[in-house]
C-alpha cells in the first residue's frame, strides 16, 4: 500500500485508546465514560442484589431451626423467629419488586442501598427486642456494613452507605423495648460498629477502584477493537477498489497483448510469409532453368532452406495465435484437434462441454488451446492411451479444463518435463493454476479465473 492511500484511511482522528491495563487510581476521561460506567454499576447491582438477598433469606431460613438448641424460652424463640420472618419478608419482597421498577432500576444504587438500610434496621431492632436489649446482640452487627463492600459507588457515597447501614443497626438497638443503650457495654458497641463501618468503607472502595479500572479497560479496549474494525473495513473498501482497476488493467493488458500478437502474426503471414514463399517458387524455378549440376544443387540446398525457414515460422504464428482459433474459434477448434487426434493415432477423443460464458474472453481462449494441445502431446507421447477426453466448463468464477485419458498415467511429481512446465506457465499467465492426478490414467485440471487477478 503506498502512503497516499494509507494517510487517506488514517486522516480520522483515533479515538482515545489504551494498549495496556488501566491505573487502578485512574478515573474516566470524559462524562461518556462516566455515564456508561456508572449506568453499568447500577445495572450490575440490580443484577445481583436479588442472589445476595436470596442468600440472606436462604441463610436465615436454615438457621432457624437451631433456636431450638440454642433459647431455652419458648417465647423468646418466637421472638426470634419473628425477627427471622421479618427480615427474610422484607429481603424476598425487595428481590421480587425492585428489579420490576422502573424508578428503582433508574436508581439502582440508591435502592440498592434503601434496602440493605431498612434490612439492618428491621433486624436489629427485631433481634433486640428478641434479646431483651441484651448489648450481646448488638455485637452481632459488627458485620452489617461489611454489606457494603458490595456496592458500586464512589467513596463518599461509600462512606455514607457504610455509616448509614451501621446507625439503622444502632438506631434499630435503640427503638427496642430496653434501656441498655445506656450501659458502657453498648457505648463501646457503637464505637466498634462506626470503625467497622469506616473499615468496610475502606476496603469496598479499593474493590471499586479495582471494577472500575478493568471496566475502563475493557470499554477502552473494545473502543480500539470498533476503531480497528472500521479502519479495516475502509481498508478493505480501498484495497477492493484498487483490486477492481488492477484488474481492469490487467484484463485490459491481456487484451492489447492478444491483439498486438494477431496483429505480429498477420503481419509476419502476409509480408515475411509471402516473401518465402515468393523465394521458394523463384529458387525451383531457377533450378529448373538451368543446367550446371553444381547450380541445381544449390537453388535445390536454397528451396531447402527456404521450406524449412517456413516451417518455422508456421509454429511462430501457431504460438502467437492457432490459426483454428480465427477460423473456427474455441469450440470448433477443440473439436478439429480431437478429430485430427482420432484420425492420426486411432486414439478414441471426445469433447464434453458444460455452459460456457459468451463471449470467452480472447486471452482464455488461446491459453486453453495450447493447453489442450500440449496436453494432448502429452498423453499420446507417455500415456500410450486409448481413450481420451477433454472436458471445459465454466464453474463460478472459474473455467475448468480437464484432460482425462486410459494410459498408464504420469504423476505431477515425475513430470518435471518442458510439457508440463509450459502448462503451468501458460495457466499462471492469466492467473490460472494446472494440477496432475493419477487414477486408471491420467487426469489434468486447469483451471482459469474468469475474472482476472
Amino acid at each position: 500500500m503506498n502512503d497516499r492511500l494509507w494517510s487517506a484511511l488514517v486522516a480520522e482522528p483515533t479515538p482515545p485508546s489504551v494498549y495496556g491495563r488501566t491505573s487502578i487510581s485512574e478515573a474516566p476521561r470524559d462524562d461518556r465514560e462516566r455515564a456508561r460506567f456508572e449506568a453499568w454499576c447500577g445495572a450490575t447491582m440490580m443484577w445481583y442484589g436479588p442472589f445476595v438477598g436470596a442468600g440472606i433469606v436462604a441463610a436465615l431460613v436454615l438457621w432457624w431451626p437451631l433456636d431450638l438448641l440454642i433459647y431455652a424460652d419458648p417465647q423468646q424463640r418466637a421472638l426470634m423467629g419473628e425477627a427471622r420472618l421479618a427480615t427474610a419478608s422484607f429481603l424476598t419482597l425487595c428481590c421480587l419488586v425492585l428489579p420490576r421498577l422502573a424508578v428503582a432500576r433508574a436508581h439502582a444504587v440508591a435502592a440498592t442501598v434503601s434496602a440493605a438500610v431498612i434490612t439492618s434496621g428491621i433486624t436489629a431492632y427485631n433481634v433486640t427486642r428478641a434479646g431483651e436489649s441484651d448489648p450481646y446482640w448488638l455485637a452481632y452487627f459488627y458485620i452489617s456494613p461489611l454489606f457494603s463492600v458490595a456496592f458500586l459507588q464512589p467513596l463518599a457515597g461509600r462512606v455514607l452507605s457504610s455509616l448509614l447501614i451501621g446507625g439503622a443497626a444502632a438506631a434499630g438497638f435503640m427503638l427496642a423495648p430496653g434501656d441498655a443503650f445506656a450501659t458502657a457495654e453498648t457505648s463501646s458497641t457503637l464505637s466498634y460498629l462506626v470503625f467497622t463501618s469506616l473499615m468496610a468503607a475502606a476496603l469496598g472502595h479499593a474493590v471499586y477502584l479495582l471494577v472500575r479500572a478493568n471496566f475502563l479497560t475493557q470499554l477502552r479496549l473494545d473502543e480500539q477493537r470498533a476503531h480497528l474494525a472500521e479502519l479495516t473495513a475502509r481498508l478493505e473498501e480501498r484495497v477492493d477498489e484498487q483490486t477492481a482497476e488492477l484488474r481492469l488493467l490487467h484484463r485490459r493488458a491481456q487484451e492489447a497483448g492478444a491483439e498486438q500478437k494477431r496483429k505480429i502474426a498477420r503481419d509476419l503471414h502476409d509480408g515475411l510469409g509471402q516473401e518465402l514463399s515468393t523465394l521458394r517458387l523463384l529458387a525451383g524455378h531457377g533450378q529448373h532453368q538451368t543446367h550446371e549440376e553444381p547450380t541445381r544443387e544449390l537453388f535445390s540446398e536454397l528451396e531447402g532452406l527456404v521450406s524449412r525457414v517456413q516451417l518455422s515460422l508456421r509454429g511462430v504464428l501457431q504460438a502467437l495465435r492457432p490459426r483454428l482459433l480465427d477460423e473456427q474459434g474455441l469450440v470448433e477448434g477443440l473439436r478439429t484437434l480431437l478429430s485430427d487426434t482420432e484420425r492420426r493415432w486411432g486414439v478414441r477423443a471426445s469433447l464434453d462441454l458444460g455452459p460456457l460464458p459468451d463471449p470467452l474472453p480472447s486471452t482464455h481462449s488461446v491459453v486453453i488451446f495450447h493447453i489442450a494441445q500440449e496436453a494432448i502431446h502429452n498423453v499420446l507421447r507417455h500415456a500410450h492411451a486409448k481413450e481420451l477426453l477433454l472436458r471445459l466448463r465454466a464453474q463460478g468464477p472459474w473455467l475448468i479444463l480437464e484432460v482425462i485419458d486410459d494410459g498408464v498415467g504420469i504423476a505431477e511429481a515425475e513430470g518435471g518435463g518442458h510439457g508440463l512446465h509450459n502448462i503451468r506457465e501458460r495457466a499462471a499467465e492469466v492467473g490460472g493454476e494446472a494440477s496432475w492426478s493419477r487414477d486408471d490414467g491420467t487426469r489434468l485440471r486447469v483451471r482459469l479465473p474468469l475474472e482476472a487477478p
